[in-house]
């Protein structure tokens, strides 16, 4: 039974309480609490607008807990409870904590995610958006959606629209994210070259090695680029590649992963810097041997 001083009205009353302390108070208070009582008071406590306590909340809400039955069933009752189902903050938190089940989604739980693809809230709409693209949604109308969302004046919808063609590479991906390109800049521009190297066909592949090449000396981009390079790249990008591994400057992983990709492409002097790298016991040499035991596949699987 929940404490008789810890109800579920204190819980409400303090989701939208200023003060810090009497904050701070609750939540200590809500951490003291067992099984469906810490899940309804989490639910409640999710109704905060006050961002720290939200998280903080979010944040006890581990994959493990989660998954387990009383969750499961506090989640189900939830969506289906009129203190909950119409709360924007209580549905954004509902879907960040389907995102961490581990398990198959339950019928109703999909239902409810589909519903909140059409929320009027944006944060609502997104992390239902992300949370499909988990389960890999590929309806037709769930397709109409991206083709809307890719031309969205919010930046994170487009990025995950770009991903979702990425996925599941309809006859229109290609024009679309063309298109798009010629818009796009930063951290879009990066995700569109990424999906054109798996969406287009080869003949294209040059020219977007070269565009990729662009970022392997950015700090934000460089280790999702020198992947794709070694994934997707031509020739043309093996003397970056081995100036980044021989960077004394550059992160001993990154270094490590631009080796590896100019070995993967091709070049005997990535193979032999890899290898060192391999053996040293300074950087990361288990990486190192990670990835020659993927190249070494790679040629196992090239020879069938």
């Amino acid at each position: 039974m929940m404490d008789q001083n810890l109800d579920l009205t204190d819980y409400n009353n303090a989701a939208f309480c200023n003060s810090f302390a009497k904050q701070q108070q609750i939540f200590d208070q809500y951490l003291k609490l067992k099984g469906p009582d810490k899940c309804l008071a989490a639910l409640a406590l999710f109704q905060t607008p006050y961002h720290d306590l939200f998280e903080a909340v979010l944040d006890t809400c581990t994959e493990d807990w989660v998954d387990s039955d009383e969750w499961q069933e506090c989640l189900k009752s939830a969506i289906g409870d009129d203190r909950w189902q119409n709360n924007n903050r209580v549905a954004q938190a509902i879907l960040i904590l389907l995102q961490r089940m581990e398990s198959s989604l339950k019928p109703e739980f999909t239902v409810f995610y589909r519903k909140c693809l059409d929320s009027s809230d944006n944060d609502v709409r997104y992390q239902a958006f992300c949370l499909a693209e988990l389960q890999e949604e590929n309806s037709e109308d769930y397709l109409e959606r991206i083709k809307k969302w890719i031309q969205s004046d919010d930046e994170d919808f487009r990025i995950v629209s770009i991903q979702a063609l990425e996925r599941l590479k309809p006859e229109w991906a290609a024009a679309t994210l063309k298109k798009r390109a010629e818009k796009a800049v930063g951290v879009e521009a990066f995700h569109i070259i990424l999906a054109q190297l798996r969406v287009n066909d080869s003949s294209e592949r040059e020219e977007l090695t070269l565009k990729l090449m662009q970022f392997v000396d950015d700090d934000r981009y460089s280790f999702a680029a020198i992947r794709a390079l070694a994934q997707y790249g031509t020739k043309t990008a093996v003397p970056a590649l081995l100036n980044v591994a021989r960077s004394f400057l550059a992160e001993p992983t990154l270094r490590v992963a631009a080796a590896g990709a100019a070995a993967k492409l091709g070049s005997d002097t990535g193979m032999q810097i890899l290898l060192k790298f391999s053996q040293s016991r300074h950087g990361n040499p288990k990486y190192a041997s990670e990835l020659l035991s993927e190249i070494e596949q790679s040629k196992i699987c090239d020879n069938r």
